[in-house]
């Protein structure tokens, strides 16, 4: 199941580098096949400091992961 984290302030390889440092929590990252970090470039509170981007985000979010109308249920 692909899962999209959106990201306040940390790409990709600054989150995979801060939860190398938690341990199993690193593992639990690790063991999506299909994941997507998305940088929003905001602060610990997106909905409140950029509500606009972070709309536009979940929105791509979802259209992404959607099932497409000739995917086999």
């Amino acid at each position: 199941m692909p899962v999209t984290l959106l990201m306040g302030s940390l790409d990709e390889a600054a989150l995979r580098a801060e939860l190398a440092r938690w341990g199993p929590y690193a593992e639990e990252l690790a063991a999506i096949d299909d994941a997507t970090v998305v940088r929003l470039g905001t602060g610990h509170w997106p909905q409140f400091s950029a509500p606009a981007a972070l709309a536009r985000a979940l929105v791509e979010a979802f259209a992404e992961d959607a099932p497409r109308q000739d995917a086999p249920a």
